[in-house]
């Protein structure tokens, strides 16, 4: 099955031809704004440098907690967007979602 990006269910907009990702990307938001909320905060007051960029990425590493179980973020999405496509395939179960 092939999903068309284009589509989305909450984004839209003519200009965005990937509002289907950015819905998939949404529920993710969180873990990239409680990741900078806490971190060093003089790292953020100084421009960016190697340590800067490694540390604001790290969150792309940490795990996050789902329905079935602990997922690095990448595996994490691809658990939801794996969760959406059984929906649209068999019309039964649940968006595998974070469980923040």
């Amino acid at each position: 099955m092939g999903l068309n990006l284009g589509l989305g269910l909450g984004h839209r907009g003519r200009e965005n031809p990937f509002t289907l990702a950015d819905d998939f990307i949404e529920p993710y938001r969180y873990l990239v704004e409680h990741h900078v909320a806490v971190m060093d905060k003089d790292v953020l007051d100084r421009p960016l440098q190697t340590e800067g960029k490694r540390e604001l990425l790290g969150f792309i590493h940490k795990t996050v907690p789902m329905r079935d179980g602990e997922y690095r973020l990448n595996g994490a999405i691809e658990a939801t967007i794996d969760s959406y496509c059984r929906i649209l395939d068999k019309h039964a179960g649940n968006l595998n979602l974070p469980a923040f």
